[in-house]
Protein backbone atom coordinates (compact mmCIF):
# COMPACT_ATOMS: atom_id res chain seq x y z
CA UNK A 1 0.00 0.00 0.00
CA UNK A 2 1.26 3.43 -0.89
CA UNK A 3 1.57 6.30 1.53
CA UNK A 4 1.08 8.69 -1.36
CA UNK A 5 -1.46 11.25 -0.19
CA UNK A 6 -1.33 13.38 -3.33
CA UNK A 7 -4.72 14.40 -4.54
CA UNK A 8 -5.31 13.74 -8.17
CA UNK A 9 -7.68 16.08 -9.90
CA UNK A 10 -9.07 15.00 -13.24
CA UNK A 11 -8.08 17.53 -15.89
CA UNK A 12 -8.59 18.21 -19.55
CA UNK A 13 -5.40 18.67 -21.54
CA UNK A 14 -5.66 21.31 -24.26
CA UNK A 15 -2.87 21.42 -26.84
CA UNK A 16 -2.35 23.17 -30.13
CA UNK A 17 0.34 23.11 -32.79
CA UNK A 18 0.91 25.69 -35.47
CA UNK A 19 3.29 25.40 -38.39
CA UNK A 20 5.00 28.45 -39.86
CA UNK A 21 6.23 29.15 -43.38
CA UNK A 22 9.86 28.75 -42.30
CA UNK A 23 9.18 25.15 -41.24
CA UNK A 24 9.15 25.82 -37.51
CA UNK A 25 6.32 24.57 -35.33
CA UNK A 26 4.84 26.19 -32.24
CA UNK A 27 3.42 23.78 -29.66
CA UNK A 28 1.28 25.05 -26.82
CA UNK A 29 -0.35 23.16 -24.01
CA UNK A 30 -2.49 23.98 -21.02
CA UNK A 31 -4.78 22.18 -18.62
CA UNK A 32 -8.21 22.87 -17.22
CA UNK A 33 -10.16 21.16 -14.48
CA UNK A 34 -12.41 18.47 -15.87
CA UNK A 35 -15.43 20.11 -14.31
CA UNK A 36 -14.52 23.59 -15.55
CA UNK A 37 -17.44 25.54 -16.97
CA UNK A 38 -17.71 25.68 -20.76
CA UNK A 39 -17.04 29.41 -20.69
CA UNK A 40 -13.68 28.84 -18.97
CA UNK A 41 -12.70 26.21 -21.55
CA UNK A 42 -13.74 28.54 -24.34
CA UNK A 43 -11.67 31.36 -22.80
CA UNK A 44 -8.63 29.07 -22.62
CA UNK A 45 -9.02 28.11 -26.27
CA UNK A 46 -9.34 31.77 -27.22
CA UNK A 47 -6.19 32.60 -25.24
CA UNK A 48 -4.20 29.84 -26.95
CA UNK A 49 -5.42 31.02 -30.35
CA UNK A 50 -4.44 34.61 -29.54
CA UNK A 51 -0.96 33.53 -28.45
CA UNK A 52 -0.60 31.45 -31.60
CA UNK A 53 -1.70 34.34 -33.80
CA UNK A 54 0.74 36.69 -32.08
CA UNK A 55 3.60 34.24 -32.57
CA UNK A 56 2.63 33.97 -36.24
CA UNK A 57 2.91 37.77 -36.49
CA UNK A 58 6.38 37.61 -34.92
CA UNK A 59 7.40 35.00 -37.50
CA UNK A 60 5.94 37.13 -40.31
CA UNK A 61 7.79 40.19 -39.03
CA UNK A 62 11.08 38.33 -38.92
CA UNK A 63 10.61 37.02 -42.46
CA UNK A 64 9.49 40.42 -43.80
CA UNK A 65 12.45 42.20 -42.15
CA UNK A 66 14.85 39.77 -43.85
CA UNK A 67 13.13 40.33 -47.20
CA UNK A 68 13.31 44.09 -46.69
CA UNK A 69 17.02 43.90 -45.90
CA UNK A 70 17.63 41.78 -49.02
CA UNK A 71 15.62 44.16 -51.22
CA UNK A 72 17.47 47.19 -49.86
CA UNK A 73 20.80 45.46 -50.54
CA UNK A 74 19.72 44.59 -54.09
CA UNK A 75 18.49 48.15 -54.64
CA UNK A 76 21.84 49.54 -53.50
CA UNK A 77 23.59 47.18 -55.92
CA UNK A 78 21.37 48.40 -58.77
CA UNK A 79 22.01 52.06 -57.93
CA UNK A 80 25.75 51.33 -57.99
CA UNK A 81 25.28 49.71 -61.41
CA UNK A 82 23.50 52.83 -62.65
CA UNK A 83 26.34 55.01 -61.36
CA UNK A 84 28.82 52.83 -63.26
CA UNK A 85 26.71 53.19 -66.42
CA UNK A 86 26.81 56.97 -65.99
CA UNK A 87 30.58 56.87 -65.42
CA UNK A 88 31.05 54.79 -68.59
CA UNK A 89 28.91 57.23 -70.55
CA UNK A 90 30.94 60.17 -69.24
CA UNK A 91 34.19 58.38 -70.09
CA UNK A 92 32.94 57.66 -73.62
CA UNK A 93 31.94 61.32 -74.04
CA UNK A 94 35.39 62.48 -72.89
CA UNK A 95 37.06 60.01 -75.25
CA UNK A 96 34.87 61.24 -78.12
CA UNK A 97 35.81 64.86 -77.41
CA UNK A 98 39.51 64.06 -76.88
CA UNK A 99 39.73 62.19 -80.17
CA UNK A 100 38.40 65.29 -81.94
CA UNK A 101 35.73 63.37 -83.77
CA UNK A 102 33.20 65.31 -85.72
CA UNK A 103 29.61 65.61 -84.61
CA UNK A 104 27.92 65.39 -81.27
CA UNK A 105 28.60 62.49 -79.00
CA UNK A 106 25.91 59.83 -79.08
CA UNK A 107 25.84 57.12 -76.45
CA UNK A 108 25.90 53.61 -77.99
CA UNK A 109 22.50 51.93 -78.12
CA UNK A 110 23.65 49.10 -75.82
CA UNK A 111 24.58 51.63 -73.13
CA UNK A 112 21.27 53.47 -73.55
CA UNK A 113 19.29 50.23 -73.19
CA UNK A 114 21.34 49.07 -70.20
CA UNK A 115 20.79 52.39 -68.44
CA UNK A 116 17.06 52.45 -69.20
CA UNK A 117 16.68 48.87 -68.02
CA UNK A 118 18.47 49.65 -64.76
CA UNK A 119 16.36 52.75 -64.18
CA UNK A 120 13.15 50.76 -64.73
CA UNK A 121 14.33 47.98 -62.42
CA UNK A 122 15.32 50.51 -59.75
CA UNK A 123 11.88 52.14 -59.92
CA UNK A 124 10.09 48.79 -59.62
CA UNK A 125 12.37 47.61 -56.81
CA UNK A 126 11.87 50.91 -54.97
CA UNK A 127 8.10 50.47 -55.12
CA UNK A 128 8.35 46.89 -53.85
CA UNK A 129 10.74 47.95 -51.10
CA UNK A 130 8.42 50.76 -50.01
CA UNK A 131 5.43 48.40 -49.87
CA UNK A 132 7.43 45.89 -47.85
CA UNK A 133 8.66 48.64 -45.51
CA UNK A 134 5.03 49.66 -44.90
CA UNK A 135 4.14 46.05 -44.10
CA UNK A 136 7.08 45.76 -41.68
CA UNK A 137 6.06 48.97 -39.92
CA UNK A 138 2.46 47.74 -39.74
CA UNK A 139 3.57 44.46 -38.13
CA UNK A 140 5.88 46.31 -35.73
CA UNK A 141 2.96 48.56 -34.71
CA UNK A 142 0.62 45.60 -34.17
CA UNK A 143 3.25 43.88 -32.05
CA UNK A 144 3.96 47.05 -30.07
CA UNK A 145 7.53 47.37 -31.27
CA UNK A 146 9.00 50.76 -32.05
CA UNK A 147 9.75 51.91 -35.57
CA UNK A 148 13.00 50.93 -37.19
CA UNK A 149 15.34 53.90 -37.06
CA UNK A 150 17.31 54.43 -40.24
CA UNK A 151 20.69 56.08 -40.42
CA UNK A 152 20.71 59.57 -41.89
CA UNK A 153 21.30 59.45 -45.61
Amino acid sequence: MSDDKAVQIPVIRISMQRSFDDGSVLSMETYAAQDAPAGELSALMDKITQVSDRQALHADLSREEKLLYNQETELERMVEGLKKCDERAAALAVHHTASQRRGDFKLPETEVKAREGLKTNIEMMTQKRDQLAERVEELRTILGKGPVLKAAE
